[in-house]
This record gives C-alpha cells, structure tokens and sequence, in this order.
C-alpha cells in the first residue's frame, strides 16, 4: 500500500501546483489498458504529451567515505 499513497501523493502535489498557478482545470490525465497496463500520470500541455511513472523504491545506504591516515 505505500506505494499506492505515494502515488496518490506525488500526484496531488502536482495538481496542487497547477492550482496554485491559478489553472482550475491541470491537465492531468492517467491511464489503464483493460491488460491493467497504466501510466501513471499523464500531462498534456501545449500539444505536448509528457507520460510519468510513479516509484516508490528503498534506497540502498552509500558506504561511507574511507578517508586516508
């Protein structure tokens, strides 16, 4: 499921930012195939299609930097 919040998360940011631009209507738009193939997000601006997939991943820790005696 954390993922799925994350989504919803990232995407009401987005349309949260068009708001606050004063766009009542974002161009926001998502996807799903009846194979529940999905984009997440779509953004459809100025004749521009711009496809975003959402992650919600676990970075792996960088070791340490070794510094020299």
């Amino acid at each position: 499921m954390d993922g799925a919040f994350f989504e919803t998360w990232v995407v009401s940011e987005i349309y949260k930012s068009y708001l606050n631009q004063g766009k009542s209507q974002p161009p926001l738009y998502f996807y799903r195939d009846s194979n529940k193939k999905e984009i997440d997000l779509i953004i459809y601006q100025d004749g521009v299609v711009s496809p975003i997939e959402i992650k919600k991943i676990l970075r792996q820790r960088m070791p340490q930097r070794i510094s020299a005696c």
